[in-house]
């Protein structure tokens, strides 16, 4: 992971930050990068933070702020490897991302593309997902 932006550097060693405050702050940070492979698999471990839970929320947010296939295949993937108490988090994100009158339409078409991601970890959470949101659904 060699980039000469010391920023962007700084903020990838805050992501292994002992402080839930450092890890939650890189996560929302590092969304803006998310498609980058580097950094996808930084934010996948934030998502999936085993110490504190406020890291998973401020990720999730900012990536499903960024509204493009990056932030939710790194959602789904959570999804699909999470515990219970961060799926509660991560679908209360999701909820509070799309309710009352979010982009339900534009989440259902991304997850309609990566339903067939190859990655079956995707293809998994990305149904989760669907399954969540379908009493969101406008034509629901």
């Amino acid at each position: 992971m060699q980039d000469p932006d010391p920023g962007l550097l700084a903020t990838i060693t805050a992501a292994s930050s002992p402080r839930w405050s450092d890890r939650a702050k890189a996560g929302h940070d590092l969304a803006r990068r998310a498609e980058r492979d580097d950094i996808a698999e930084l934010l996948l471990r934030l998502l999936l933070d085993e110490h504190d839970t406020a890291v998973t929320d401020a990720t999730s947010h900012a990536l499903l702020q960024r509204d493009d296939t990056h932030g939710v295949r790194l959602i789904a993937q959570a999804v699909a490897g999470a515990n219970d108490e961060q799926l509660d988090h991560l679908y209360a994100a999701l909820g509070q991302h799309l309710l009352p009158d979010g982009p339900t339409d534009r989440f259902i078409t991304l997850c309609s593309q990566l339903i067939q991601d190859p990655n079956p970890t995707v293809r998994n959470g990305t149904q989760r997902l669907l399954t969540w949101i379908k009493p969101w659904a406008p034509s629901a």
